[in-house]
């Protein structure tokens, strides 16, 4: 029976547009319970039902376009799910390598903006966008699921960046900037979801170079040295706070 309610409700709202915020916002969020609130080998049958609708992952990219137009507007909340439900199921799908129906386009430029550039009273959304962000990290950027696409006036990449594809120095140094900016605000919730971020970062670089993993707190600067540089402690200040196992749940 629960099976059959999620197909139903993974149906209902393949037939909505992002505007049904009164149908899509409690679907969302029963959703998103189910992946949770459950045995492991429910919240995997679970997944691999709602993955199998490919109209739910249409819309899910739908909503998720809309960030940066709808973020300080009554689809705010809307948008936090649909962030949240998103990490959820790509955790879910590369946890448990369940087929994959339909992909998900998201714009990483985008994304980044979204952190750099935050409207007002929009913390919880940015919590929910870094939530997504670090399980993308944690992933190496490899989920099956999400399609990770660059900006279409994104430049040709520096022969340097290659080894951090598909990020590039310019956009490792806007998310610490980002990240950093965020911290300051002081909001719990927040700085529990930049801390988790800084992590999957720090072990991203990491892996990806142990080099530029050891050198990234003492060499990000601001771009053209128009601006005063990052803090060199700010990525080792994080590395203690995750050591002390301070994590975004």
């Amino acid at each position: 029976m629960a099976m059959k309610l999620l197909h139903q409700v993974s149906t209902l709202c393949g037939k909505c547009s992002p505007t049904d915020m009164d149908i899509l916002q409690p679907s969302f969020n029963f959703l998103y319970w189910s992946l949770h609130q459950t045995t492991p080998s429910s919240q995997k049958r679970a997944a691999a039902v709602l993955l199998s609708s490919t109209t739910l992952i249409q819309l899910l990219e739908k909503v998720l376009a809309l960030t940066l137009a709808e973020a300080d507007s009554p689809r705010t909340a809307l948008l936090c799910s649909a962030w949240l439900l998103t990490a959820s199921f790509s955790a879910q799908q590369h946890n448990g390598s369940l087929q994959v129906h339909q992909t998900l386009s998201v714009e990483l430029d985008q994304v980044l903006k979204a952190l750099s550039f935050p409207k007002k009273k929009t913390a919880l959304l940015s919590a929910a966008i870094l939530c997504f962000l670090r399980t993308a990290l944690q992933q190496s950027f490899s989920s099956a699921l999400v399609a990770l696409v660059p900006s279409e006036a994104q430049p040709l990449p520096a022969p340097e960046d290659t080894v951090l594809a598909p990020l590039g120095t310019s956009q490792v140094l806007s998310l610490v900037i980002g990240l950093q900016n965020l911290l300051v605000q002081k909001d719990p919730l927040l700085s529990h979801a930049c801390v988790g971020c800084l992590e999957a970062l720090l072990d991203y670089l990491h892996a990806r170079s142990p080099d530029i993993g050891r050198s990234s707190p003492h060499s990000l600067m601001f771009p053209r040295g128009r601006l005063k540089p990052v803090p060199a402690t700010l990525l080792s200040q994080a590395s203690i706070l995750c050591v002390m196992n301070i994590h975004f749940v």
